[in-house]
């Protein structure tokens, strides 16, 4: 074997090392990406549950295709999105209680890394004053679909969409009644029309079963 043929042999063989040590780091990035991202959720949980929405804003990628549909429409972009739902001036009524935990999380992290998709079962409890002063507790049960982007080296929310699955009386078992849906039904053969929603500050965006992410 000539020197130049061990020469060529050694950078095949540095070039091979370089390219498993590079997917294995990468497969250790997707691995923490997902625990990272059920722990953003897990974030976005207490804090929406103490009522500190401000905060639940700070979970979300600051990009104009940035999302939130919570059941009121899809809200486009950060700053709709914000002001939507998660605004610093947002306050809930004396007596309201939220608590909406996140289990059964399924996360797929994507192959550069970059972005992930996951599913969440969310069992909750609401409670409200109503007019009278009397208090009305209920069952939330909702479905998440939620996609995640690194921004900044950081893990953040991109597209949140919140699905029904039943809501009822607390003193009403589900299995007596029948649940009062959540949300609106879901078409089955995509967004309509009348699926859009004018966003606060002039944005709209697609329905809630429009494709997320890329």
């Amino acid at each position: 074997m000539t020197v130049e043929e061990r020469i060529a042999q050694l950078e095949a063989a540095v070039a091979t090392l370089q390219a498993q040590a590079e997917q294995d780091r990468l497969e250790i990035w997707r691995a923490k990406a997902a625990n990272e991202c059920a722990a953003l959720m897990g974030k976005y949980a207490l804090y929406y549950s103490a009522q500190q929405y401000y905060k639940c804003a700070e979970l979300w990628a600051k990009r104009d295709d940035s999302s939130v549909d919570v059941g009121g429409g899809a809200f486009i972009g950060y700053e709709d999105a914000v002001a939507h739902d998660y605004s610093v001036d947002r306050i809930d009524p004396v007596g309201r209680f939220r608590i909406h935990t996140f289990s059964t999380p399924s996360i797929v992290v994507a192959g550069d890394g970059q972005t992930a998709r996951g599913t969440f079962f969310s069992p909750g409890v609401d409670t409200d004053v109503n007019e009278d002063g009397s208090v009305k507790c209920e069952w939330c049960w909702i479905k998440y679909g939620v996609d995640f982007i690194v921004e900044d080296g950081q893990w953040r929310i991109w597209h949140l969409t919140a699905y029904g699955a039943f809501h009822t009386d607390y003193y009403t078992s589900w299995g007596d009644k029948a649940p009062q849906p959540l949300f609106r039904e879901m078409p089955k053969d995509g967004p309509k029309p009348e699926d859009t929603f004018k966003a606060p500050q002039g944005g709209g965006g697609p329905g809630p079963n429009a494709k997320r992410g890329p």
